[in-house]
């Protein structure tokens, strides 16, 4: 297991990073973002004709940022896992840039859509809310994992392999 005075600290980070991941699976699979929505962007981009697709192509560019940022989330949950069991040492800063990576690039996906249907002219859903939700919990756990110590952070050591083994 890793050190225990950092432990807390994992857990906590843990906690943030799921509650984030819950949230942005939710938002981007549910048809809640807007007050005339009716179906998931992607089901609206899919059912629509083509000459609408090409002015809905902006659907598809907010689903895969917010793609993106689950798939950051997920690599940055492996890292943890591998610090709970002692390992990765030298990859928390990795873990803790992808996270808040992840919360700009949901910042673009909620920009996006904003100046898509501005806020006079529409009311928001609680899909977009979730998404807004998820941002300051990814944040969170980045800036903790950034403030973890991690003493192997680009280690200039290099080790190479042979037959024999490492050298």
């Amino acid at each position: 297991m890793g050190e225990l005075k950092e432990f807390p600290f994992l857990v906590g980070t843990s906690g943030l990073l799921v509650i984030s991941f819950i949230f942005a699976v939710i938002a981007v699979a549910t048809d809640g973002w807007y007050d005339v929505q009716s179906l998931p962007f992607l089901t609206e981009y899919n059912s629509a004709t083509k000459t609408e697709k090409e002015d809905l192509l902006w659907l598809v560019g907010i689903v895969v940022l917010i793609l993106l940022g689950i798939i950051c989330l997920c690599f940055t949950a492996v890292i943890i896992v591998a610090r709970f069991c002692g390992h990765s040492r030298g990859r928390v800063k990795l873990g803790g840039f992808l996270s808040i990576f992840t919360s700009a690039v949901f910042i673009v996906a909620l920009i996006i859509f904003m100046l898509s249907f501005p806020p006079a002219e529409t009311s928001y859903g609680y899909s977009f809310g979730l998404m807004w939700a998820s941002i300051p919990l990814s944040l969170a756990g980045g800036i903790i994992m950034m403030l973890l110590p991690d003493d192997a952070f680009l280690d200039s050591e290099i080790v190479t392999y042979s037959a024999a083994g490492p050298k």
